[in-house]
């Protein structure tokens, strides 16, 4: 089951969170604006509207062209149930994010795997692939995907897109930390589906994503979804965020910028192989089993990475979130002086 490992104290590097703190003038903004909200009301339809054709400006979209949830995730799932009948498949290529075989199973839907190419990319053979699923109907693409970071070429893109009248569903989770975003173009494609997110940009609290798409397919997911899907304090800290992006930007471009230099610092490091990533994180090749490196980090340093299955395609490689520079450190200083070899209970895990 996916879901929030209790961590308690140490230095966590697993979740894709962000890891700079959160500007104080915004966070002062917040407190005072939570403080007028009746608790007592449901959220206000206006203050919701309003959001939306404030996330559809930031973007460059219609406001008819978004749709809100708690965070893209629900909205994924969304996407999941509105679209396509029992048992038609679900087809993701892998090794990406393990909840959308999740959705497959709550939506009785079935649920194709196509393995990424040797370099872990999406190329036209790997998309062909997909496409030629019997009884395919929603496809799910990370851009950029998790765990690998590699965002989605164009060409890729329009491939998929024009290769099949079933969706393409775009998990755009990371999209401000890459330089593509196909968000923009979803709105004039019939079968072309975008989600996005804040959880990455340091409002992972407030669980707020949304849906870019055409007007027709927006339509058919709000006949989908429940009511009330945005509660008043997370609209009132979205609203405050995208009143203050000028104070964020700063923040997404150090985490760009300590990312390549985590990348670099573990390329001098012997058997670690780093992947260039577009996300707020790295997928690294290591010496040994992620899991055996994962655990001596937590258990000699209390630093949690993210492992994968030891018998796994990825069971050698880690997903590192990219944290501030003292953390940067601190984890490169732990991985210098981890053991030669791993233990037996990281082997039989």
């Amino acid at each position: 089951m996916y879901g929030a490992i209790p961590r308690g104290d140490g230095l966590c590097l697993d979740a894709n969170e962000m890891r700079f703190p959160l500007p104080d003038e915004f966070l002062a903004r917040v407190a005072r604006e939570i403080s007028t909200i009746d608790f007592r009301r449901y959220p206000d339809a206006m203050e919701i509207d309003a959001l939306e054709a404030a996330i559809a400006a930031n973007i460059g979209v219609r406001a008819k062209n978004i749709l809100l949830g708690v965070g893209s995730t629900e909205m994924l799932d969304l996407v999941c149930r509105a679209f396509g009948g029992p048992f038609e498949a679900v087809v993701v290529p892998t090794p990406t994010f393990p909840l959308y075989g999740h959705f497959a199973a709550l939506n009785d839907k079935g649920f194709v795997t196509v393995p990424l190419d040797d370099a872990f990319a999406l190329s036209t053979e790997v998309v062909d692939k997909m496409t030629a699923v019997d009884g395919a109907k929603i496809f799910y693409v990370g851009n950029p995907n998790n765990p690998t970071g590699r965002a989605l070429d164009r060409a890729i893109f329009e491939r998929l897109a024009v290769s099949t009248s079933d969706l393409l569903c775009l998990d755009e989770a990371y999209s401000a930390y890459a330089d593509v975003s196909y968000a923009t173009d979803a709105i004039d494609r019939h079968n072309v589906i975008v989600a996005q997110s804040f959880s990455k940009i340091g409002l992972a609290g407030c669980r707020l994503g949304y849906l870019v798409a055409s007007e027709p397919l927006i339509d058919e997911l709000e006949r989908a979804s429940l009511p009330y899907r945005v509660n008043a304090m997370t609209a009132c800290v979205a609203r405050i965020f995208l009143e203050e992006t000028a104070l964020f930007q700063p923040l997404i471009d150090q985490v760009k910028r300590e990312r390549e230099r985590l990348r670099e610092e573990l390329a001098r490091m012997p058997g670690f192989s780093p992947f260039r990533s577009e996300g707020n994180f790295l997928f690294c090749a290591t010496p040994r089993t992620g899991a055996s490196v994962a655990e001596e980090l937590r258990e000699r340093f209390r630093i949690f990475v993210k492992a994968f299955p030891p018998t796994s395609r990825i069971g050698k490689h880690l997903r590192i979130t990219v944290g501030t520079p003292s953390e940067n450190d601190a984890l490169l200083e732990a991985l210098a002086s981890l053991s030669p070899v791993e233990s037996r209970e990281s082997l039989s895990t």
